[in-house]
């Protein structure tokens, strides 16, 4: 049998979008744990609001 790794996931931007798509994506195509931001306005960065899922 094949074990099929889990996708590691970076979004470039972590705007509406982004948040959108990690919320979706947490736990059902992948871990938290393979999803990363990067983003170089702190003040547009929504994914901080997600917490442990980044």
């Amino acid at each position: 049998m094949t074990m099929r790794r889990q996708p590691d996931i970076t979004f470039i931007g972590g705007g509406n979008m982004a948040a959108a798509l990690i919320n979706g994506f947490v736990n059902r195509f992948t871990p938290a744990a393979n999803i990363s931001v990067i983003d170089v306005n702190p003040a547009t960065d929504r994914s901080r609001e997600l917490g442990d899922a980044c």
